[in-house]
């Protein structure tokens, strides 16, 4: 119950961010790297107060994973948000929300989970639900917004997010805050150099 009510909370705060993203006079690049950095930092203090060691031979073992998904993570941001700047934010959190979708379509082959009518039926349901949204948004504000292209960026992101939870399942004796830490620490790295180069 605990565990449901943290991811709950999680996404009401993350349903959040379209708002500030869309008041913030930067491209998304810039956003996205700016959101690892200072997350990286607050989570540094965070480990420095509770003395979270990490040892330094698991980072070793699960270091391609940890550069993999950080990666994706880094670049997933990017990508919705841009979505947020072609369609709404209903829309783009909405589209984003569908990165279960495509976990529950890689599970069997990554993850050997066995899928289920269940899982096929809600599946079915949400990719329903996501062309409605798609058709929909392009029948109004259409001078205001390009619902189409950033229901692809937001698409696109939602894949990236849906690897990143892929890859979490592979990555061993790391606990959730190192993790998120690392690859934290990963896609603002990965992001900075790209930044420099645009200034």
């Amino acid at each position: 119950m605990k565990a449901k009510i943290s991811i709950v909370i999680a996404m009401i705060i993350f349903g959040s961010i379209g708002i500030f993203v869309k008041n913030i006079n930067l491209s998304s690049l810039e956003i996205a790297l700016f959101r690892a950095a200072i997350a990286s930092l607050l989570l540094i203090a965070v480990g420095i107060a509770i003395r979270i060691d990490i040892s330094f031979k698991d980072i070793k073992s699960n270091g391609l994973l940890l550069i993999l998904s950080g990666a994706c993570m880094g670049v997933n941001w990017i990508a919705l948000f841009q979505g947020y700047k072609y369609t709404t934010v209903s829309n783009a959190t909405l589209g984003y929300y569908s990165a279960p979708i495509f976990v529950i379509m890689l599970s069997p082959i990554i993850l050997k989970e066995k899928i289920t009518p269940t899982k096929i039926t809600c599946t079915l349901t949400a990719m329903l639900g996501l062309f409605l949204i798609i058709k929909a948004g392009n029948d109004v504000n259409g001078d205001a917004y390009n619902h189409m292209l950033g229901m692809a960026y937001v698409i696109f992101g939602a894949m990236l997010y849906a690897t990143v939870i892929l890859i979490n399942k592979h990555i061993k004796d790391l606990s959730g805050f190192e993790t998120t830490l690392l690859q934290l620490m990963v896609a603002a790295i990965t992001l900075l150099p790209v930044v420099m180069l645009r200034l």
